[in-house]
Parts: structure tokens; sequence; C-alpha cells
């Protein structure tokens, strides 16, 4: 602040190097002398002021509230930012007011130093409860965007000197934004549950949270530790104090075991809450159990029977607890037990063969809970980050109940189903790959089913080879529907790639977008149309259906045959010389001087339209290792790039029965965004973007290659007449029929104008060739279901 307002020419005044703590006593003289200097105040520093004070303001009117408490200090304070805020403002009044001439600005830029050398005394200390506020929510505080400032190769800065009181109160600010963070996710997974949100949103998003804390908590521990000399447990100690007789009166400063606390005593158990003691407390217990990074084992029923149907809500403050020891305890065995494939210095069994990233990665780090997990372990140090992460695991099973199974059985069926569909490429593609497929393909693929097929069997009670762990109860992936989500996330988006790769390569979903339109308007009867091909148009919206033709949408024979060759990669004077052959205008075209066959650009090719979670990408599935990959700044800078409009046209392809609002709105304009605001917007998109990873390219290019076979049979008889046996080489070439149907179509139904006089686009003429292609395509969609697999799917994905 200091730098910003004095400017980058300080070369009069040079400062020393360091880091120095400026105490509150010289908050208003260092004001004054920069008055003094002659500096000009930018408004947006008063406007800073004011939103501090208004603020601070709210908070000290809670501990006004209680008539035991002791606020003068925190009083005393605010006064002081006022007193600052009031010597600016009659600053730039003064200014504003008589703006300087160019003899005199040096004189009257700012109020005269004798005029303000002797600030007023602030001997009232409730002076500033009687200040005007801001009737603003804390979390919707607008941006107060502050002037650059040149930069500047010293090291110097100065930060406010932090007393007690205001690091217990930082305390309770951070431990209150990670209440509103735990009240989002838990209000997400009943969503959940309610089958409004699918599993990878849910999960995805609570991950995401866990992540973006990290920043945000290292900051409060580098600010704030110190003041309590790094000690973690007299700082839960000293909040636990102030928290207690500010709720309950109670000024002692014992702080009983949690296990000793009353139920009927709510308050109190409310403050225990707050803090999360319990967690802190059995996390500090577990660290006295780890030897040499090892965990032992928890027995079945060791610390009792958890039971997923108790109502929670309504459970006494000891009962609930006694249920959360229970799941943290079996829960942490079972973590390690993950964290240790891979390491080769513990006995466990053969490491999960992770498809793309380096040998010996944890695929199990794509959960933030189980790297903080992996930690503790290590460093054996508990923080507020670590009991809040492991307080969410508690929060999803108590929320669920029961339904925590869904996310394994989700994992389960997916792993399992995609494994079949890769299994099934050979007998539906034959043995002659396109001439541009890549073999390392192969291998990816080859990988990737190894994967997919451990998921699919996955059970920890399978690997019972680590040494004392025989009657271990492994109930880890049942109560993890947050991990289970986070695995089908990697799944679904290394499946996409793949489907990428083969339908692109083959053309055969592309293509087949192509056929099913032309029949649509060429291919059918008056009165006869063809049914609708959900899982066609599903893709087509995922896309865009320029995107799919090539700019509009065909609605003749002609435009179709363009907009095919134009997606198959020919030139534009290859598709203009097309379009003359058997018209009027074909004996006044005029070829380009070098005319080109194909364009420059080549095929055109479905690709990723999602903006959200590309930024998962590089975590999930190019490398595990390494660990977040962006922070709340990195986020907002993404969004800002997404135009309004184009979010809104995102939520309003959710179907009806989800749409609706934000979870949590922004009420002002600025670019900033809370980290449950952020939520927000990530749950939205992701639950829009993951239709488009959830749906089944390769599925769905396997069942248009079966309809292409079937075309190709009722057509062979026509195009070998016209072309010969070899129109099409081999069976990878199938998705080409297209082109060749499309062309003599066109060309057909031109000569026929030409020689009877028939409007070829009146509806009157048809071709044969495209009418044996809408019937093969019509009696698939006939069969009940048929069409629309892939949006059914979708549509059970969202329920799991």
């Amino acid at each position: 602040m200091l730098r910003l307002i004095a400017g980058p020419d300080r070369a009069c005044h040079p400062e020393p190097d360091g880091r120095y703590t400026l105490k509150l006593a010289l908050f208003v003289p260092v004001a004054q002398y920069i008055l003094e200097q002659g500096v000009t105040i930018p408004v947006e520093v008063t406007r800073l002021l004011k939103s501090c004070v208004s603020l601070r303001l709210k908070a000290s009117r809670q501990f006004a509230a209680a008539s035991d408490t002791n606020d003068d200090s925190h009083r005393y304070f605010i006064d002081v930012l006022i007193k600052i805020r009031d010597l600016f403002e009659q600053a730039i009044t003064k200014s504003i007011a008589s703006p300087p001439s160019d003899a005199s600005a040096e004189a009257n830029a700012v109020p005269s130093a004798k005029a303000n050398a002797v600030p007023e005394p602030l001997s009232n200390k409730f002076a500033a409860l009687a200040v005007d506020d801001f009737e603003e929510d804390a979390e919707d505080v607008p941006d107060i965007q502050l002037p650059g400032v040149a930069s500047s190769p010293d090291t110097t800065s100065f930060e406010p000197e932090m007393s007690l009181g205001e690091a217990v109160n930082a305390v309770v600010i951070f431990l209150d934004d990670m209440e509103r963070t735990r009240e989002y996710i838990i209000a997400l997974w009943r969503d959940y549950k309610l089958e409004k949100v699918d599993l990878i949103t849910a999960a995805v998003t609570t991950n995401t949270a866990l992540e973006l804390m990290k920043k945000p908590h290292d900051d409060f521990v580098q600010r704030v530790m110190p003041v309590f000399n790094h000690d973690f447990q007299k700082m839960v100690w000293l909040t636990f104090i102030a928290l207690r007789g500010l709720s309950t009166g109670n000024p002692n400063w014992d702080m009983p075991s949690y296990n000793e606390v009353n139920s009927r005593d709510i308050k109190l158990a409310r403050v225990y809450d707050f803090l999360m003691i319990p967690f802190i407390s059995t996390l500090n217990g577990f660290t006295d159990l780890i030897h040499d990074n090892t965990v032992p084992v928890c027995r079945a029923g060791h610390w009792g029977i958890y039971d997923p149907t108790a109502n929670f809500g309504k459970m006494p403050f000891l009962e609930r607890w006694e249920q959360y020891q229970i799941l943290l305890a079996e829960s942490f065995t079972d973590m390690y037990f993950l964290l240790g494939l891979g390491d080769p210095r513990q006995q466990l069994p053969n490491p999960l063969p992770i498809s793309g990233s380096p040998q010996g990665a944890n695929m199990f780090f794509v959960d933030e809970t189980l790297v903080m997990t992996d930690k503790f372990i290590k460093t054996k140090e508990v923080s507020f980050r670590f009991a809040f992460a492991m307080r969410v695991l508690i929060d999803i099973n108590f929320t669920l109940g029961p339904a925590a199974n869904r996310g394994r059985q989700l994992l389960n069926n997916t792993a399992e189903n995609m494994v079949k569909c890769l299994k099934s490429r050979s007998s539906v593609e034959g043995s002659d790959p396109p001439r541009n497929w890549d073999s390392h393909n192969e291998v990816i693929i080859d990988r990737f089913i190894v994967e997919a097929k451990w998921f699919a069997e996955f059970d920890l009670r399978q690997l019972k080879r680590w040494p004392g762990c025989g009657n271990a109860n492994w109930l880890l992936l049942e109560r993890d529907p947050l991990l289970c989500g986070l695995l089908v996330f990697r799944l679904q988006m290394e499946y996409q790639d793949i489907g990428f790769k083969l339908s692109n390569t083959w053309a055969s979903i592309m293509y087949a977008a192509h056929l099913y339109e032309a029949c649509r308007h060429s291919g059918s009867l008056p009165g006869e149309p063809l049914p609708e091909w959900q899982d066609i148009e599903l893709v087509l919206d995922i896309h865009g259906k320029e995107q799919a033709f090539g700019g509009k949408i065909p609605k003749t024979i002609d435009e179709s045959n363009s907009a095919y060759q134009l997606v198959a990669g020919f030139s534009t004077d290859a598709v203009g010389a097309n379009r003359a052959v058997f018209t009027d205008t074909a004996s006044r075209y005029r070829a380009p001087r070098n005319p080109e066959l194909m364009a420059k650009s080549g095929f055109r090719h479905f690709q990723n339209q999602t903006k959200i979670i590309p930024m998962f990408r590089r975590k999930f599935t190019v490398d595990v290792t390494t660990g977040v990959q962006y922070d709340i700044e990195s986020i907002e800078g993404l969004l800002r790039d997404i135009k309004a409009g184009e979010i809104k046209d995102l939520a309003a392809s959710v179907k009806k029965s989800e749409r609706k609002g934000f979870r949590k709105e922004r009420n002002h304009r600025g670019s900033k965004f809370s980290l449950t605001q952020l939520l927000s917007v990530l749950e939205k998109g992701l639950q829009v973007e993951t239709t488009s990873i959830r749906f089944d390219y390769i599925s769905m290019h396997l069942r248009c290659l079966r309809l292409f076979r079937k075309v190709k049979a009722v057509s062979e008889v026509y195009l070998t007449g016209k072309i010969g046996p070899d129109f099409l080489e081999d069976d990878s070439q199938l998705p080409q029929i297209t082109g060749w149907i499309f062309m003599f179509a066109a060309l057909g139904l031109r000569q026929t104008e030409k020689v009877t006089g028939v409007k070829r686009d009146g509806g009157m003429s048809k071709s044969r060739l495209l009418m044996n292609a809408a019937m093969e395509i019509r009696q698939i969609l006939d069969i009940k279901n048929a069409g629309r697999e892939e949006t059914i799917k979708i549509e059970k994905d969202r329920k799991r």
C-alpha cells in the first residue's frame, strides 16, 4: 500500500532492504507523512479503506452482542482506519475543489504539513461504531482495482503488527470461510443423493475446493502461526478459549477432551465442531501409531460398528463423534494401503499400471485428500486443511448414508463397459485399420484396457498379500464416492481421447451424421419422415452442427454433397467444379488457373469444445504426480474469458429438470470470485460439459460402422456397376461410401431435372441410392431404444 501511494520514484529517500513490522501507533503518522510529500491519493485507496471499515464494523457488532467479551482493541483499530480514511478523503476533496496550477502544483496538491502535523486524539474507542458502513455481504464486496505500480528491484516490505487478539480473530475468520465451503459441499452431495447432480460433477468440484484451499491455507499459516510460536495446538487452544468465552460466557482456561463434553451443552459442542477439535484430536492420536511411515491395520469392529442408516443430524454430540471416529480410523488404514501402491519400499501387491503416467506413479494422488494423508504420514503434522478434508469425507458419508456405495458401483460398471467395448473392436472394424491410423494408438489402447480392467475388478479385499492384513475389512471405496468419482473422471477423459482418435481417423460418426441429415431431407417420401436419431443429434449438439457440416446445415442433396466434400478435405476449387456438373452453369464455369484438389487444412474432425474440463486434463491424464496446477487466480482468469452468453448457453442445454441458477450467485460485476462462488460456476460448467466425456464415442463409432456395412450391402450392386468392385479398397474405408452415395444421388437428380424438367429440390424426384440408405437407418431406428443408446447411458450415469 505504501509503495502504491508513494509511487516508484524514491531515489531521494532510499529504503533499506528487509521486512518491517508497522505498529498500529504509526499508522496515522505514516498517513500524514505521505500527505506531506505531496502524493496524490488514488480514490481506490479510500474505497478500500471504506470496505475494510465496513466489514470490521460488522464483526465488531457481533462481539458487542456478548456482554462478557471485550472488543476495545479491535474498535480502536477501526477508529484508526477511519481517521486515515478521513485524512485521505480530505486531501482528495481539496485537490478536486482547488485544481493546482502549474506554478503551485506542489504546494497545493495536498493539505499542508502544518495543518495535519498533529492528529486528533483517538480517545473515543467507540466512535467507530457511529460511522455508517456499507450494507454488503462480506463475500460480495465489489472488486477494488488499485492502480499499477512500476516494478522495483528492492525487497523492502511493510506489514501491520498482528496482536494475539488479531491472530485469534484471523483464525475464526479462516475457519468461518471453511465452514461456508463445507456447507456448499454438503448441499452439493445432497443434490447428488437426490440425482440432481452426477458423481463426476460432485467429486471434481469437491476435490477442486480442497485443492484451491491450499494457497489460502499456506498464506494463513505463514501470516498467523508466528504469533502462536508456530504451535498448532496452542493456536487451537487459545481460539477455543476465546470462542467459549464468547458463546458460553465461561472464561476458564482449560480445554476438556471432546469426549468429556456434555451433549446437552449445545453451545460448547458447537465450539468443538467449529474448531474441528475432535478431528484434530483423533488425527493427533494417529501420529502415535505411525512408525517408520507405516500404519497399523484397523481390524473390523475395533472402534465399533458404523451404521450408515442412522440419522446423524439428530444424534447427540458424543454418539455422532463415535461414528466419526469409526469412519476415520477404518478409512485411514485403507488410505495408507492405497498410498503404498507403486512404492517399492512397501511390501504391497504389484502397483496399478497407469496409462500415460510415469512408471511408479500412484494413480490415487488425483485425490487431494490422499495427497494430504501422504504428507501427514510422513510429517505427523496436523493442519486445519487436512482436518477439513477428513471432515468432508465424513460429511459425504453422513449425507449419503447407504447411497455412498453408488460411487464404487459406478466405477466398477464404467470400467467394465469400457473394456467390453474396446475388446469388441476387432469383430466390427476388421483387420484393416485406416492408412492414417498411428500404430502407437494400439499401445495406448492396450495400456488403457489393463488399467480399466484393474478397476472393473478392483476390490481391496482381493489384495490380501500385504503382510498382516488377512483379517482386514477393506471398505474405503464403498465409503469414498469422492475418490470413485475422480477415478471415473480420469477413465472417462482417457476413454474419450481414444474415442476421438478412433472416430476421427475413421470419420465414422462424422460421415454417419452427414448421411443421416441427407436422408432426412432427401431420402424420405413426403409424409414418411425419418425417425430422430437421438445419439447423432446429441453429438451435433455437443460439437455444433456448423462444425460438423463445415458451415450452414444442408437442406438439399447438392448442399449435403458439398458439405461432405468440404469436411472430407476437398478444396473449394474442387467443390465449386462439382457443383457445376450437369447444371445450367456448367458451360459458364471457369476453373481457377492453378486449381487445388485437396484443401491445405485437410480433413475436418470433431474437436473438444469444453472450456472447464481441460483445466483438469494434465493432472488426471498426463501425470498424476504434478499436484495442483492451478490456483484461484488462474481459474478466475480462465472464467473471465468465457463470455456470459456462453455460460447461459451451457446452462440452457441442461435438461429442464436440472435447469437452475448457480448455487452461489455474485451480486457485483467485478472479476473476483469467492471460493464458493467460483465452485458454483465450476459445478454448473462441469454439469454441462461432462455430458461430452460421458458420451461413448467408441461405442457410437462401432454402431456407425455396422450401419455403413449394411448401407454398403444395399448399394454395392449399383456402385459396382458405376465404378467397379474396388469402389472401396477395404473395410477401413466403409464410412467413405457416404461420399459415393451423395455424388451419384446429386448427379442423378441433376440429370433427371435436365431431362424431365422436374425440379430436383421439389420433393417429387428422389434418389433410389439415398432412399435405400435411409431405409437401413429407418430399420435400425424402428427398434425400441435404438438410436438413443448413448443418451440412455448418460441418463443412467446421472443417477448413479
